[in-house]
């Protein structure tokens, strides 16, 4: 049972108290509130700030680079030049660009974060299986999975509605 005080959320439990014929007796009300200035809890909330704002980053400048072009680009071979070229010459790129760029400045103006997040999940497996199986080398790929999952899972609770039958 939460302590007052500790980082537990808060618990709303209410108890009917009956003697043994079933006679209403007394009810009881218990209330703990969730500490906003415990330790744990703005650690959590600076830690998942960080993981917000360095993937929009990361999105924006990519998606960015794609239309401006100011940053180089590696030169592509074998499988990973066809893929690239499949994307581009169908403009699918261009659509996943712009998806990118709507994300990253959900997550930076904090506008429907939960809804951001999920948008972007499919793209952020898009780029961990390009580095796996095309280039064959997991690099930016994993990081950008790694935060979009966690970032999902820390907001579950946002996401109850989807699973609900």
């Amino acid at each position: 049972m939460p302590r007052k005080g500790s980082p537990e959320q808060a618990v709303l439990t209410i108890s009917l108290t009956l003697n043994q014929q079933n006679e209403h007796t007394g009810i009881n009300l218990v209330v703990f509130y969730y500490n906003h200035k415990s330790k744990m809890y703005r650690k959590m909330k600076t830690i998942n700030s960080i993981i917000t704002y360095l993937f929009a980053i990361i999105y924006l400048v990519f998606a960015l680079n794609y239309f401006l072009g100011f940053l180089p680009m590696p030169e592509l071979e074998g499988d990973a030049l066809q893929y690239m070229t499949l994307l581009g010459t169908t403009g699918y790129m261009t659509a996943v660009k712009f998806l990118e760029l709507a994300v990253a400045f959900m997550l930076l103006l904090n506008f429907r974060r939960p809804l951001a997040w999920l948008l972007i999940l499919p793209v952020s497996t898009n780029i961990l299986m390009y580095d796996v199986f095309i280039v064959g080398l997991p690099t930016l790929g994993v990081l950008m999975m790694a935060m979009n999952v966690y970032m999902v899972y820390r907001l579950r609770e946002n996401y109850a509605c989807i699973w609900a039958k």
